[in-house]
């Protein structure tokens, strides 16, 4: 409980006093002239001392008592909002380089992808997508902020048949550009290199299927085009479920050692049985196709989600090379925090 507190702090989280400390009996009925009553019990020197600012100290503790509690884990700030006189039905959202993309469904019941600069003045860009026969699958955006990713697929049909993918950059070119390599591929994750992504250039990326398939990629602006310098399959899951979340990182190695890199990925299967989500990691690998060797999962959860995910979060003190993670699944969410090397990974508080 900490330190005991002085009578006039009436100021507990459920709205009543805690009088353990002055000796009341059960019989109080919790006001506040309990309390005063409970401080005034003592001695007369102890009285005197607070005369003739009692009343002053009761009205402090009276304020104290109606203030909001502050919570020290969120906090809602309103920004100036916008609109382009239509209405939109919001599907999907990500956030990445203090831009906002939103997907949705507008009043004509096309798809649209909007893109927001919170930190410009300038209007939100609306790109249409695909029309009312497809919605928004999945939607992307880099570290960055400067490059979007779209995947659409039939309305009425998950077939990976059906999905294309479409590419927008924040500043270029200004049209929606199709990533036709990809046409035919349910992308459900990507995977970022967010220590050499650029305005121009999103170097090499990974791309997670709906059947498991892991592929690698590159996209590169200049003027108003886009140039794609990758598009091919890495590997493919042996369970074939779909890939909802994908990582990797370059890990630190020693002087002249070749770089290495460390990746995670999630699969959520409702199909198989029993149902589970899988969590598969992989350490090592100066290549994805070196990295992305056959492994087990570690572990399985009981039961699956359409949209489990995975996510990292690094602490500012500790780099990139210690990240805690969480797995959202049926039965909650696994978490804990990897450590990976090019000797092996560990992974601890899970």
């Amino acid at each position: 409980r900490g330190p005991r507190r002085r009578a006039m702090d009436y100021d507990d989280d459920w709205g009543h006093g805690d009088y353990g400390d002055y000796g009341m009996g059960g019989d109080s009925d919790g006001s506040f002239d309990d309390v005063r009553r409970a401080a005034g019990a003592g001695s007369e020197s102890d009285r005197s001392l607070s005369s003739p600012d009692g009343a002053a100290a009761d009205e402090a503790a009276r304020a104290r008592a109606a203030e909001p509690k502050k919570s020290s884990v969120f906090s809602l700030k309103q920004r100036d909002g916008w609109s382009d006189g239509s209405s939109v039905t919001l599907r999907h959202a990500a956030v990445g380089g203090g831009v906002v993309v939103l997907a949705g469904v507008d009043s004509r019941s096309d798809g649209v992808v909007i893109q927001w600069d919170t930190e410009s003045a300038a209007a939100p860009r609306v790109h249409k997508v695909c029309g009312a026969d497809e919605v928004v699958h999945s939607l992307f955006i880099d570290p960055t902020g400067c490059h979007v990713l779209a995947c659409v697929r039939a309305k009425n049909s998950a077939s990976p048949g059906t999905a294309s993918t479409y590419y927008m950059h924040a500043t270029r070119p200004k049209k929606v550009r199709e990533f036709r390599e990809a046409k035919g591929v349910l992308i459900e994750s990507v995977a970022w290199d967010e220590e050499t992504v650029g305005a121009e250039d999103t170097d090499k990326f990974l791309a997670g299927a709906s059947d498991g398939s892991i592929f690698e990629a590159q996209l590169t602006t200049k003027k108003e085009h886009c140039i794609v310098h990758k598009w091919r399959l890495v590997t493919r899951l042996k369970t074939g479920a779909p890939l909802c979340g994908l990582h990797f990182q370059r890990l630190a190695g020693r002087k002249g050692e070749p770089v290495s890199f460390f990746a995670m990925a999630v699969t959520s299967d409702p199909n198989s049985t029993p149902s589970m989500t899988s969590l598969y990691m992989w350490t090592g690998g100066d290549t994805f196709d070196r990295l992305l060797q056959p492994v087990n999962p570690k572990p399985n959860l009981p039961g699956s989600l359409p949209n489990s995910e995975l996510r990292l979060y690094h602490k500012p003190d500790r780099g990139r090379h210690s990240p805690f993670f969480g797995v959202l699944s049926q039965v909650g969410i696994y978490h804990g925090r990897v450590q990976p090397s090019a000797r092996g990974t560990k992974v601890a508080d899970a």
